[in-house]
């Protein structure tokens, strides 16, 4: 489920590894930095953008996987 409302937002988060955007634990992720980069992209893509929804992955930790899924399910 992608955290973000607009279309530019949404299709740099859609380049990052299945383990980054955190749907699948087991995921080996076989180029790290390039994923956070397109989610700091995805983020900054909607900075100013009213009504958008930010992932917020700097200040839960990218990695945090159970924090991460919780947070998808709106529990967090």
């Amino acid at each position: 489920m992608c955290p973000f409302e607009s279309d530019e937002a949404r299709r740099l988060w859609s380049k990052a590894c299945n383990y980054h955007r955190g749907s699948d634990r087991s995921h080996v992720c076989g180029n790290p930095e390039a994923c956070r980069r397109r989610l700091r992209e995805a983020e900054m893509a909607t900075e100013g953008t009213k009504g958008t929804k930010s992932i917020g992955w700097r200040s839960i930790g990218i990695d945090n996987i159970d924090y991460w899924e919780s947070w998808q399910r709106g529990n967090a």
